[in-house]
């Protein structure tokens, strides 16, 4: 900061110009003056005389805050699925992404990520609890859409109501408000069975595979397996949920990171089993879009099996919904602990320990869009939520490890700026292009900008930080690559579902600039002198105790006003309300006893005297 625009620090909190700093303490202006006239600081307002007090400590609550961190998830894709959610948990702090993208890139970018990673987790439940529904009507021995109520008057994305899913989650919304521990106990034997379950559908399905099925392999083309791969990262929500529990992990720098990685690993590789599985079992142009494998094993003669696959599922989207439930809440509680969100939801509940609120309200906007909405709608919109939310976290590794305040020179701050236009830029036309022309003449141009801003980046910007511990490898050119992915992805979904992000999106941008932002600022002003507070508190300790200086026993600390950055002294029958200020107490004490001998010289008044 250019020092000279400010005389004490409260002015640099509020970023306020004032009168030029006084020459006796030469260049440094959070120093005070030591003039006899009431120096030029904004005091808010004066106390009386604060009544006589005992002993040398008063009873003020001093709140321990720690400084934020200085201002600077997971690619879910095939290029590296949890690495920069490892990066993520460095922080070791619940909130995941939205955490990570706050840091670094901002309370604007991270609110708008953190309300399509809400739209996710409850687009997700929603489309699980419907098909909880399809899988419970095949196991009585229906229709997957028996059990939902028709409703030919209405759009029929919208029309198809089903109430059975409402239940489901009002019991999910039960299990996970009651506790964290009874949830996991939960999951941790529904998980078992759903391992049992899954071995059974590989092996058993194998068995009756046909590998005309297959033919033919490649019928949409290459577009139809990029739009399939945009719609796929349905499947991949919720890993970063992992990072949502690591103020409940014991060692969360270890194990939130292997926890991501192994999951990762383990359902990846099933999910290629399972889709290789139904795939020999069933042509394509038969496989039960709400119901799959129960249908599947019907066809094949199995009937009987249908029922264990639809137990199985039930017993998986139920710890799934879990999980859900678990992780949405977290991130809710979190993103209300900063005032983007009403604080009403971030209130922990001291019987169960568990987000009530959070949780409550999260499942309830689960159970109306579920109620009503088609699974392809769902499953689209929550795509592109999703690869967004990639996109901001690879851009933010970026800014973390090749930017750092007071280290990156300017020059190498517009170097990074310029490659990171140049790789969104690039990644943007070669998503453009990708859907609205068959050529290739686009991408002879898009491609090597892409890769003269990656290349720029690797050799002529050098990297400001290293992890200490879990790092994303290969940097830029992963982090990189991923950004041009998720972005080539959404290209492939369609016109209409974009529409409802873009107004999702509209809707969050207008909440932030009417309440998010105000009450946010607060908050951070609020933290930043609680913060000074804590400063003050620990030199005037080191003070007491002779480690910088003494105070004279007469001195006694009256209060500290962490809300207005001021503090009251007392010497004799003297009063000093002082401002809170970045530079060693003991200075301010000496400047004290000047003022003090030079009121008593004076013969003023011994009442309040600001300093």
């Amino acid at each position: 900061m250019d020092q000279n625009q400010y005389q004490s620090y409260i002015n640099y909190l509020q970023n306020e110009t004032l009168l030029p700093p006084t020459s006796e303490f030469g260049d440094n202006p959070l120093l005070p003056p030591t003039s006899d006239s009431h120096p030029s600081y904004p005091f808010y307002h004066m106390y009386p005389p604060p009544p006589p007090t005992t002993g040398n400590h008063p009873s003020y609550p001093f709140y321990h805050m720690y400084p934020p961190p200085p201002p600077t998830n997971t690619i879910e894709s095939s290029i590296g699925l949890d690495n920069i959610t490892l990066e993520v948990d460095e922080e070791n702090e619940v909130g995941g992404s939205f955490a990570y993208l706050r840091v670094e890139l901002g309370d604007f970018v991270a609110f708008i990520a953190a309300g399509n990673i809400l739209l996710e987790y409850v687009i997700s439940g929603a489309a699980v609890a419907r098909s909880w529904t399809s899988y419970f009507a095949t196991l009585c021995g229906k229709h997957p859409d028996d059990f939902r109520i028709i409703v030919h008057r209405m759009n029929p994305n919208y029309g198809h109501l089903d109430p059975m899913s409402i239940g489901v989650l009002i019991a999910i919304t039960i299990l996970a408000v009651y506790s964290t521990k009874g949830s996991s106990i939960f999951n941790f034997i529904a998980s078992i069975f759903h391992l049992l379950v899954i071995a059974f559908i590989i092996i058993a399905g194998l068995t009756k595979a046909n590998v005309h099925n297959y033919a033919p392999f490649d019928p949409f083309g290459v577009r139809g397996i990029f739009k399939a791969s945009a719609v796929l990262f349905f499947a991949y929500v919720g890993f970063d949920a992992v990072s949502t529990m690591a103020e409940e992990t014991k060692n969360p720098g270890r194990d939130i990171p292997i926890g991501l990685v192994g999951s990762m690993v383990i359902t990846t590789f099933a999910y290629c089993l399972l889709a290789v599985t139904l795939c020999l079992m069933q042509h394509y142009t038969d496989i039960d879009k709400d119901a799959p494998y129960s249908v599947a094993f019907s066809a094949v003669g199995m009937d009987w099996a249908k029922y264990i696959v639809a137990i199985g599922a039930l017993k998986g989207m139920t710890t799934v919904l879990l999980v859900s439930a678990v992780g949405q809440a977290r991130y809710l509680t979190h993103i209300a602990r900063t005032h983007m969100m009403p604080p009403w939801f971030a209130h922990v509940d001291e019987r169960t320990g568990t987000p009530v609120n959070a949780t409550i309200s999260m499942l309830a906007a689960t159970a109306v869009i579920s109620f009503f909405t088609d699974l392809q709608i769902l499953s689209n919109l929550l795509s592109i939520s999703t690869l967004f939310i990639f996109m901001l976290v690879a851009l933010a590794l970026l800014v973390r490890r090749y930017y750092s305040s007071g280290v990156t020179t300017k020059e190498n701050q517009v170097r990074l700026i310029v490659c990171l236009v140049l790789i969104v830029g690039s990644s943007c036309g070669i998503s453009g292009y990708w859907a609205n022309s068959d050529g290739y003449v686009g991408y002879t141009v898009c491609v090597p900008l892409w890769i003269l801003g990656t290349g720029g980046l690797w050799l002529c910007v050098p990297q400001a930080k290293k992890p200490k511990l879990w790092g994303v490898p290969l940097v830029p050119w992963l982090p990189s690559l991923s950004i041009a992915i998720n972005i080539f992805l959404l290209g492939s979904i369609d016109r209409d579902s974009f529409i409802r992000f873009g107004a999702w999106t509209g809707f969050l941008l207008v909440y932030y600039a009417l309440l998010g932002l105000h009450a946010s600022y607060d908050t951070a002003k609020e933290f930043e002198s609680q913060k000074s507070s804590v400063h003050v508190e620990k030199q005037w300790n080191e003070v007491e105790e002779g480690e910088k200086g003494e105070v004279p026993k007469s001195y006694l600390m009256l209060d500290l006003d962490y809300q207005h950055q001021t503090f009251l002294l007392k010497r004799d029958s003297f009063c000093f309300k002082c401002i809170i200020v970045p530079f060693p107490l003991n200075c301010l004490i000496n400047h004290i006893n000047d003022r003090h001998h030079s009121l008593e010289q004076q013969k003023v008044q011994p009442l309040l005297h600001d300093i």
